[in-house]
């Protein structure tokens, strides 16, 4: 296979194809991945006009005086280089940050190339920058709760793992299912969205944020679960990153507590679909859809009362109702850690149930009742929230 731009496919491609025809008798590739016109701001990329953007500045980071200096050297007529100059300070007024090359190559591929065209932005590579640290932090800090001399245990099984275990098992199930289908298709673009929001959000916002309890005042035993698990999620998550950031994910490979490790991750073998189906689990996917709903609801309500980002945890949530069966409790109990709940009872309702004078329909498929019959004010000043969850 070879890549090319649509603007030079006849005057580069078919021609290596009639040389090579014309040498050997056979074409020199047999496919052709064609991408979109790169483009700056709108106008397509040229050295004529000044507004190519060297890989080499987003790698290393480069400074608006470095640029234009650049530029001096070029070929380009001395009556347009004072314009060239003056939109290069409105581009890069404070230059090219350093990116690093793994953040360089996962933004490119981030683009849908497929199209006519696509516009490159820095931002786009400040941004893919951000991931890698947000991967490095959330290696650190489970690293900071590995014993000394730890070894993951072998996790080839749902037994004793608890819902959240399972949940992020099944996403990275998920994560495998989709790379196996959109790899052969070239469809680089969704996968590094994929792998974006999973160690983004479902490893780093949600995962890792939900295993903290654990790692901070479970037992031995769940801890090293906890543990084993993050080591599993992590290597999977790095084999299906290293094409894009070989250089972050060999780093951190290397510092992975696995048995049985392969020498480097360029020679690992790809996760499979037929190794992880047996951590597909809709229904425990289905049960945190509607968690993450609930949780989002009172978040957003306490937050209409400046109580959402105080310190401590305030408020208590009653869960009722016929749909709240089959739910795990485990899974429920986890919205009084991510909403900040003093605590949340399940069949319960309170004594003063009847004093609820304020309705407000947040979900189609719940309804969340507050007691505010002493008054917003009192009920701010004091730090008094009473949530009642009806589930139809």
């Amino acid at each position: 296979m070879v890549e090319s731009g649509s603007d030079i496919l006849f005057f580069w491609i078919a021609r290596m194809v009639m040389l090579g025809k014309k040498l050997t008798g056979n074409p020199p590739f047999r496919q052709i991945l064609i991408h979109s016109l790169l483009l700056s701001h709108g106008e397509k990329m040229s050295k004529s006009k000044g507004n190519v953007i060297d890989p080499m500045s987003i790698i290393q980071g480069c400074s608006l005086e470095e640029l234009q200096k650049s530029l001096e050297s070029s070929n380009i007529d001395r009556k347009e280089m004072a314009a060239i100059f003056a939109e290069q300070k409105k581009q890069f007024s404070s230059g090219i940050p350093e990116c690093g090359s793994d953040a360089l190559r996962m933004a490119l591929c981030s683009y849908d190339f497929k199209g006519a065209s696509i516009n490159i932005e820095v931002e786009t590579f400040v941004e893919y920058r951000s991931l890698c640290n947000k991967i490095w932090q959330i290696f650190k800090f489970y690293q900071n709760y590995f014993p000394n001399g730890f070894i993951a245990s072998n996790i080839d099984q749902v037994n004793n793992l608890s819902a959240k275990d399972c949940w992020i098992l099944d996403k990275c199930a998920h994560l495998t299912e989709l790379c196996a289908q959109h790899f052969p298709k070239a469809n680089l673009d969704v996968i590094t969205y994929s792998l974006k929001r999973h160690w983004a959000v479902d490893f780093s916002t949600i995962y890792l944020e939900y295993s903290k309890p654990t790692l901070q005042h479970g037992t031995a035993q769940e801890k090293e679960i906890a543990l084993s698990v993050a080591v599993k999620v992590m290597d999977m998550s790095l084999k299906c990153l290293s094409p894009f950031m070989p250089y972050l994910s060999e780093e951190l490979y290397q510092r992975l507590p696995l048995p049985n490790k392969a020498p480097s991750i360029c020679v690992a073998s790809f996760p499979s679909t037929h190794e992880w189906s047996i951590f597909r689990n809709h229904t425990m996917n289905d049960d945190f859809e509607k968690m993450f709903k609930l949780s989002s609801s009172i978040k957003n309500f306490k937050a209409q009362f400046g109580l959402l980002h105080q310190s401590k945890r305030v408020g208590t949530a009653y869960i009722i109702g016929p749909l709240r069966q089959g739910i795990p409790l485990e899974v429920l109990h986890l919205i009084e850690h991510d909403a900040r709940l003093t605590s949340l009872q399940v069949d319960q309702m309170p004594d003063e149930s009847n004093s609820v004078c304020n309705l407000e329909v947040l979900q189609p498929n719940y309804t969340v009742l507050v007691d505010l019959s002493v008054g917003p004010r009192h009920f701010m000043c004091h730090g008094i929230l009473m949530l009642f969850i009806i589930l139809k």
